[in-house]
C-alpha cells in the first residue's frame, strides 16, 4: 500500500463525492431484459461492488436512443422514461451500500452486433470492422459494412446522448458531461432518481 497512499482517501469528481478512489470500470454484461429494462440480476451485480467497498461504479454501456445506438442483445437502455426509471432499484441498492453510480452511454457505431430497432449500422465512416461478431452478443459472422453517417445523423447521436439524461418528469435531476471530440458522456444516476 505504500505505492498508493491515497487509494482509500476521499475524493470528488465534480460534484460527486466519493468515499475512496476505488472504481469499477464498465464491463459488457448484456444481462438486461430484451426490452432494455434493468432487472433484479443487475441490481445484485452492481450493489455487490458497492458492498465490497468500491466507491464508484460505472455501468455497462447503455444505449441512449431507439435508433442505431444499441450494440448487443440484452443491453440496457436509457432511451425513454421507462428505461431510465428501471435503473431506480440499482441506484437505490448501490446507495444503500454506500456507493455512487454513473451510467456509461454508448453508441455501437460500426460494431453493432444486435439492434432490435434497425438492421442497419451507421458509423462516422463506411469502414467494415475487422473480426467477427460474438454470438453471445446476438451477432453472427463478420461485421457488416456500416453506412457513413451524415452530418444530420451525427447531430442526432449527439442529441440522443444529451436527451438520455433528461427524464421528462425531472429534467434537472441529472449531471452529465459530454465531450464531442472524445465521445465521453457520463450520467450521474444518483441524481436521476
Amino acid at each position: 500500500m505504500n505505492h498508493y497512499p491515497n487509494l482509500f482517501s476521499e475524493y470528488r469528481i465534480g460534484s460527486l463525492p466519493l468515499a475512496n478512489r476505488l472504481a469499477v470500470a464498465p464491463m459488457t454484461r448484456t444481462s438486461a431484459e430484451p426490452s432494455g429494462l434493468v432487472n433484479e440480476r443487475m441490481v445484485r451485480y452492481y450493489s455487490r461492488f458497492a458492498a465490497g467497498g468500491f466507491s464508484l461504479i460505472i455501468t455497462e454501456g447503455t444505449y441512449p436512443d431507439k435508433g442505431y445506438s444499441q450494440g448487443y442483445a440484452n443491453q440496457p437502455g436509457m432511451a425513454d422514461e421507462e428505461q431510465a426509471e428501471a435503473w431506480r432499484p440499482v441506484v437505490d441498492a448501490v446507495h444503500r451500500e454506500g456507493g455512487r453510480i454513473v451510467c456509461q452511454l454508448m453508441h455501437a457505431g460500426a460494431l453493432v452486433q444486435y439492434n432490435r430497432f434497425t438492421q442497419r449500422a451507421i458509423a462516422p465512416s463506411a469502414v467494415q470492422p475487422k473480426g467477427k461478431q460474438l454470438e453471445e452478443h446476438g451477432g453472427e459472422g463478420p461485421f457488416a459494412l456500416p453506412e457513413a453517417m451524415t452530418t444530420a445523423q451525427i447531430e442526432e447521436v449527439i442529441d440522443s446522448f444529451a436527451k438520455a439524461r433528461c427524464v421528462p418528469s425531472r429534467p434537472d435531476s441529472t449531471e452529465s458531461k459530454f465531450m464531442r471530440r472524445t465521445g465521453i458522456c457520463w450520467i450521474n444516476l444518483s441524481r436521476i432518481i
